[in-house]
């Protein structure tokens, strides 16, 4: 199980229901996966193209979707302490 998984596991209410808007099995639009990213459809579409971004689940010919736990790994891959460990994992400005 990935970390940010586990991570979303330790949001849950005592109640069993979920503090989060989506679970991390949910599949998302890219308009909610853009929303969850502070983004817009435009830059996923761009990243889809040149593999980057989270990883999509291709729905149809002209669909596509987001895992959330895909989403959630994918920002964790991108969190770093300090300028210095971004550009040392090439994420440079």
């Amino acid at each position: 199980m990935s970390e940010a998984v586990n991570e979303v596991n330790q949001a849950v209410n005592s109640d069993g229901s979920f503090k989060w808007k989506y679970h991390p099995d949910d599949l998302l639009t890219p308009h909610q996966t853009a929303e969850v990213l502070n983004s817009t459809t435009k830059t996923l579409a761009r990243n889809r193209t040149k593999g980057e971004g989270p990883k999509f689940v291709k729905i149809s010919r002209s669909k596509v979707g987001y895992v959330y736990k895909d989403i959630l790994d994918w920002i964790k891959s991108r969190t770093f302490e300090s300028t210095h460990d971004a550009y040392e994992a090439g994420m440079s400005s």
